[in-house]
């Protein structure tokens, strides 16, 4: 008989074999368990960065309805309370009839402007083409406004995302208008039968991306946040010839 067919050959490479086969499964085992590990490891950061991102929109969103409420009162304190107080004082001075009606139609336009900002007027009838047309109309007075439409569908949209669109073109041109230097707002307005495109630019100085606690980075994360509010998607371009806010709405989502 050959000597590897002798019994202790066969059984020792049966042990052999079984070693070989039980290493490969234990290996095989660990480094699946290696993957999982990772695996969850990596689920476990990104569900902590979305839970960390989420609150730092939130804190974000808070901070700018305190600013907009502050901005607000500030406004009635110091000009429409300021001009009625002069109005009040001229009428018991029998001052001309003229200069109160001056200061009444000047705090009646401002009155109007914060109405506007706060709620834009005949919401319900009119459509997204229209109320970033009122926005830019606004901002006339400031910026030389180009407006591009590509209208492609009448869209029958949620007068909650209007809002939010209204809102958003105006935090952006408010940011430009503070920050850029720049002389003119170009927008463009595109709209599909499934998708709202927004895309507003400037061409000021830009800003850093990354601020945080200035007022930029306050304005850039109210931005985010009502992005996020819509499950919409952008993308903002800074650099020193300006700077490009891209929007993207899912109307269907």
């Amino acid at each position: 008989m050959e000597k590897w067919l002798d019994t202790e050959t066969i059984a020792t490479w049966i042990i052999i074999v079984f070693l070989l086969v039980t290493l490969l499964a234990v290996s095989v085992i660990k480094l699946v368990f290696i993957h999982m590990k990772k695996t969850m490891e990596h689920k476990l950061k990104e569900s902590w960065l979305k839970v960390e991102y989420q609150n730092k929109l939130l804190k974000s969103t808070i901070e700018a309805q305190e600013k907009e409420r502050n901005r607000i009162a500030s406004d009635l304190h110091d000009s429409i309370i300021g001009k009625l107080t002069v109005l009040r004082l001229k009428s018991q001075l029998n001052f001309k009839k003229e200069e109160m009606d001056s200061l009444l139609a000047e705090s009646i336009n401002e009155i109007r402007q914060i109405s506007h900002n706060l709620t834009p007027p005949m919401l319900d009838f009119k459509n997204i083409t229209e109320l970033i047309g009122d926005v830019l109309l606004a901002w006339r007075t400031k910026f030389e406004c180009i407006y591009y439409k590509n209208i492609q569908a009448e869209l029958n949209v949620s007068d909650s995302l209007k809002i939010q669109l209204v809102r958003i073109a105006q935090e952006v041109i408010t940011n430009s208008h503070k920050h850029s230097q720049s002389k003119s707002i170009t927008v463009l307005l595109k709209t599909t039968p499934h998708f709202i495109y927004l895309v507003i630019n400037d061409k000021g100085i830009g800003f850093d991306l990354k601020s945080e606690t200035s007022s930029v980075g306050i304005g850039l994360n109210n931005i985010a946040s009502r992005v996020h509010y819509l499950k919409g998607h952008h993308k903002i371009k800074s650099d020193k010839n300006g700077t490009r806010f891209i929007f993207v709405f899912n109307i269907l989502s």
